[in-house]
């Protein structure tokens, strides 16, 4: 939603600026009138005193006093139906313009300053409820320096830096009540080293590092309570290797087809587990959503476990149950410690 305000924004500042180079351009509609004192020029053609532009149908773009053809001190431009667009104050010989820029309801939606027809300094950007979404720093119409997105309530969301238009150095990302949401650094516009992501609260979500925008290395994730869940291992943007901490750690067959699945804890395997015959497979079917409505999706068949137990602490523990492809019990074992303590229980 900020995003799409954001951008209305910019678009009605567009077309501030288009009108603005007509009027630093000398390009108008208007011609003055025979006794009027209203859109003069001098011997040298140069505007001189107030002048009023009109459209093809005889609607007021802009009112402002010109000196030697130079925008100066207070212009008002209008939308179509008359309401308020846009407040510019010029000085500097026409050079530099504060301006405010308002939405079709009137509501103020962007201020700032002009130098040489570009932004600069330091623009803010409003809703239309009237809220600031983002702050930015410009110099000749780039973006530099530090640039910022709110919330609602006020409180930051998101804060970067800018050098010509690009984002460069430190990104802070945040939750509504001020807690860190992700931190990183860009390197013209890509994240590059080291990132970090964050549960609502101060609790890591997750950790690694990117490397032209894509992650790269090791990547580290979390619980929400802070305790190592898993680790992914990634090649330009890929996951070339899985490592679970603590949850369930999952192994395929080709075509992500399950192979078994582990419960790990503290990056050990400690808690049930379950292995899978080869053969399953994947195939769409039609299922009935919860609107009635018939729908296809990708539902695994075939599936047979091979054999199931538990482990502590990494090794086997207790009763180990193997199955035939047909479902049924082959055998049993008993461990104790990681070895085999009674022998195989046929149970054909």
């Amino acid at each position: 939603m900020r995003k799409f305000v954001y951008y209305m924004v910019i678009k009605q500042l567009q077309t501030l600026l288009l009108v603005f180079a007509l009027v630093a351009g000398g390009t108008v509609l208007a011609q003055p009138k025979p006794g009027s004192d209203l859109n003069l020029t001098d011997a040298q053609g140069w505007k001189q005193g107030k002048w009023v532009k009109r459209d093809k149908n005889n609607k007021v773009v802009y009112e402002g006093t010109f000196k030697d053809d130079k925008p100066t001190g207070y212009f008002k431009y209008l939308h179509p139906d008359g309401a308020l667009k846009a407040e510019m104050v010029f000085s500097d010989n026409g050079t530099v313009s504060r301006a405010k820029l308002y939405s079709q309801t009137g509501k103020l939606m962007a201020q700032g300053k002009f130098v040489n027809e570009k932004k600069d300094s330091t623009w803010k950007f409003f809703t239309e409820s009237g809220w600031v979404i983002n702050e930015e720093n410009y110099k000749a119409g780039k973006k530099n320096g530090p640039s910022k997105t709110f919330f609602k309530n006020g409180t930051l969301a998101a804060e970067h830096q800018y050098t010509d238009d690009k984002k460069n150095g430190p990104v802070k990302e945040y939750y509504e009540d001020g807690s860190p949401k992700m931190t990183g650094t860009f390197v013209n516009d890509f994240l590059d080293g080291k990132a970090v992501y964050y549960y609502p609260g101060n609790y890591k979500s997750a950790e690694g590092v990117y490397v032209k925008g894509v992650k790269d290395g090791i990547w580290r994730h979390y619980t929400e309570k802070g305790e190592p869940e898993s680790q992914f291992v990634y090649k330009s943007g890929t996951v070339v290797k899985k490592q679970i901490d603590n949850g369930i750690q999952e192994e395929f067959f080709p075509g992500e087809i399950p192979k078994a699945q582990y419960t790990i804890k503290n990056s050990k395997k400690n808690g049930p587990f379950v292995e899978f015959h080869p053969g399953a497979k994947k195939e769409i079917k039609p299922f009935v959503n919860e609107e009635g409505v018939e729908e296809m999706k990708e539902v695994l068949v075939g599936q047979k476990v091979k054999c199931k137990g538990n482990y502590k602490d990494g090794k086997l523990e207790g009763t180990v149950t193997w199955f035939g492809t047909d479902g049924k019990v082959e055998k049993t074992e008993e461990y104790k410690d990681g070895q085999l303590v009674t022998a195989p229980r046929d149970k054909k």
